[in-house]
């Protein structure tokens, strides 16, 4: 059975995406606490967020130029340029 073009690199990327979203999100609040402890609250809760969302991003948007050179380029000829995904992360990255 044949799985979709790409679907290797939508998966790295959800992985690493989410990983780092939700591996993340504890470590940077405890950088966002109060000296006493206690409770955050919702501002830095908000801040923690859009560090480790920033931080995901960043890191698994080179897999989303990927996919999506996978996906046009197998929807354009009939062979695909890109055998692999290191060797299609490698052109990207160049």
């Amino acid at each position: 059975m044949h799985c979709s073009p790409g679907i290797v690199a939508t998966c790295t990327r959800d992985i690493f995406y989410s990983g780092i979203r939700v591996g993340g999100f504890p470590l940077v609040k405890r950088l966002f606490e109060k000296e006493g402890g206690g409770d955050v609250g919702i501002i830095r809760k908000f801040g923690a967020g859009i560090v480790t969302g920033s931080i995901g991003s960043a890191i698994a948007n080179p897999m989303d130029v990927v996919k999506i050179r996978v996906h046009v380029s197998a929807r354009i000829v009939f062979f695909t340029i890109y055998s692999s995904l290191s060797l299609s992360l490698s052109l990207t990255i160049r």
